[in-house]
């Protein structure tokens, strides 16, 4: 074996995933634990679009993007009340914080309040990522590995397990390689100087939470914006 801990894998996979296109995150937080590693890139054009709204800041908490998410978009002629959003929020949002989190949107010009004090999203560049990309690593512990990577298909639009080349190869060629392709979980080969996709990664329709998602992405945006 090439490796004799984890943290030495961060390198290559690393290098794989720039050389992708994408922007890295390590140690990325999920609510069931850490990923070791997620990448992704943004929609060049949603991005100018949202420039354009004057959308600079990123949307905030999860909470936050629920909120957001409930809003109906301008375009379709449609709106919400706060008594609406009240209603759909009471178990796990007092009035005040509710209050709070419509202000924030308001200021940061991703809602609209109407001449009826409703409530209108201003869209029209989500979804903003073209990849989104999670990568568990692992040197042995493939089902631990398998497990956590399932889990990131809740957010992310393809999920992998890395292992060391030699332990992928063998994963790829025996009958867990169904169970793989069966939960849409891929698989890389890791070695020194590089990865290789053993098995891809195709996330099944069902199971995706677009508001974790989003979540997700929103935490990518500061640090894209700061570097353009």
């Amino acid at each position: 074996m090439e490796f004799r801990h984890e943290s030495e894998m961060i390198q290559p996979a690393v290098g794989w995933l720039r050389s992708l296109g994408l922007i890295t995150k390590a140690e990325f937080a999920t609510p069931w634990g850490p990923c070791d590693l997620v990448g992704l890139s943004f929609r060049a054009g949603k991005v100018r679009e949202r420039l354009r709204l004057g959308q600079v800041s990123p949307i905030g908490p999860l909470v936050r993007v629920a909120v957001l998410d409930r809003i109906p978009d301008i375009e379709t002629g449609q709106a919400v009340g706060f008594g609406q959003l009240q209603a759909q929020y009471r178990a796990v949002l007092e009035t005040h914080d509710l209050r709070e989190a419509l202000a924030r949107l308001v200021a940061d010009k991703f809602v609209v309040v109407t001449d009826r004090s409703l409530f209108q999203k201003r869209n029209g560049w989500a979804p903003l990522h073209k990849r989104l990309l999670a990568l568990e690593l692992k040197l042995s512990r493939v089902e631990e590995a398998f497990s956590q990577a399932r889990n990131h298909l809740a957010f992310t639009d393809e999920s992998f397990v890395g292992l060391p080349i030699e332990v992928g190869e063998r994963v790829a060629s025996s009958p867990r390689k169904m169970a793989f392709m069966s939960a849409g979980v891929g698989l890389v080969g890791i070695s020194p100087s590089g990865c290789r996709i053993l098995i891809q990664s195709a996330r099944p329709q069902a199971g995706l939470d677009s508001v974790l998602q989003m979540h997700c992405v929103e935490r990518f945006w500061r640090t894209y914006v700061r570097g353009t």
